[in-house]
């Protein structure tokens, strides 16, 4: 599995939840199985794919990468939490 860029992604940001294309019924979308596996706690949701493409229009959507990944329904919405650095404890 080529997973190469999330992995490279939760190493320097925080997660917090993801959102995915809702996949047919009939269709098969085991990267997701690994996403879920690699992020482990976060919020999940799978969104219907009109709606999708217009959550990632939205002007809240910071950045796009594009990974080259071949799987269908390999598409994923990220949201990344704030760090706080040890000089912000009151924050």
């Amino acid at each position: 599995m080529r997973l190469q860029v999330l992995e490279g992604i939760l190493e320097v940001c925080p997660v917090q939840g993801a959102i995915v294309m809702e996949k047919p019924a009939e269709a098969n979308a085991e990267i997701h199985d690994a996403y879920k596996q690699l992020l482990g706690d976060v919020t999940w949701e799978a969104m219907e794919r009109w709606a999708f493409y217009d959550k990632i229009r939205e002007p809240a959507t910071t950045l796009i990468i594009q990974t080259g990944e071949q799987r269908r329904f390999a598409n994923v919405i990220l949201t990344v939490g704030v760090v706080k650095m040890a000089e912000e404890s009151n924050f």
